[in-house]
Order: structure tokens, then C-alpha cells, then sequence
């Protein structure tokens, strides 16, 4: 039901946006006492003014884990031509082997336009996981590149 309402509420977002884009990032999870996993992933986002709502899905290759999230950001400063966004979410984490569960995103994102539509981005944020998957717990570091419509 969760996702049901999730998903609904994203879909009304995206169909009310004024922007969208479409991302990939590289970047490496920094576990709390396991060490750096690294990442890639694909983003999809819809703008509305400041607010943005995003969908992730990211692959960490060390230990074969998925990470489906989604986001809220709201554009807090711009410094030149550097946008800086507060982010929160929650995340879904499925590991090929083990115990999947939830978790919940906090962080802070920057993005700087490079060419006409396409912008450099960089994330960092935390992951605060159920007791069942807080191995996966710790930072995340994104690197990446969005192509704006």
C-alpha cells in the first residue's frame, strides 16, 4: 500500500512539473565498519520551481546489492552558477543474497551547468537503515552528469 501511495504522489508530481531530467552517476558507499562499495546508478527527476521530487536505482557491484529510492529536494542557495539542494527520501535496498529491508536518504546535492542542458553534479548524503539491513549503513558519495528538457 505504501508504494502504491508513493508512487501516486511521484506520478502527480511528474505530471505537474515545469523541467525534467535524466541522470547517471558513479560513486562509492561508504559503510559504517565494511569499507567503500562502488556505485552506479540512473536518476530521473521533475522540477517545480524549487522543488524537485527524484527516482534512483543504483547498483552496488562489491556486494551485489540494488538500491531503489526516492527523493524531495528543495534548491536552498545558489552560489554563481552552482545550484546547492537539500535532499531527503527513503530507499528500498535489495541485496542479491540476504535480507532486504528499507532505509531512510539525507543529504545535500550541487549542480553546475557545463553545456546548453547538461549539468555536473555531485551528492553526498546518509542512509539510516532498519536494524535488518543497517550493515548497509553510511555515506554516499555521487558523481555525475544530467541532461535536462
Amino acid at each position: 500500500m505504501k508504494q502504491v501511495l508513493l508512487s501516486v504522489l511521484l506520478a502527480g508530481v511528474i505530471a505537474s512539473a515545469q523541467a525534467y531530467d535524466l541522470g547517471t552517476v558513479v560513486g562509492s558507499d561508504i559503510q559504517e565498519g565494511k569499507g567503500v562499495f562502488t556505485n552506479l546508478g540512473v536518476n530521473a527527476a521533475a522540477h517545480e520551481g524549487k522543488f524537485s521530487a527524484i527516482a534512483e536505482m543504483h547498483r552496488e557491484f562489491k556486494g551485489n546489492t540494488n538500491k531503489y529510492s526516492l527523493l524531495a529536494g528543495y534548491d536552498f542557495a545558489k552560489i554563481g552558477t552552482i545550484t546547492f539542494t537539500a535532499k531527503a527520501g527513503a530507499a528500498y535496498v535489495k541485496p542479491d543474497h540476504g535480507t532486504d529491508g528499507y532505509a531512510a536518504l539525507a543529504g545535500v546535492g550541487a549542480s553546475m551547468p557545463v553545456f546548453d542542458h547538461v549539468s555536473a553534479t555531485l551528492d553526498v548524503r546518509h542512509q539510516f537503515g532498519q536494524d535488518r539491513i543497517e550493515s548497509v549503513n553510511g555515506n554516499t558519495i555521487l558523481v555525475g552528469a544530467r541532461y535536462s528538457f
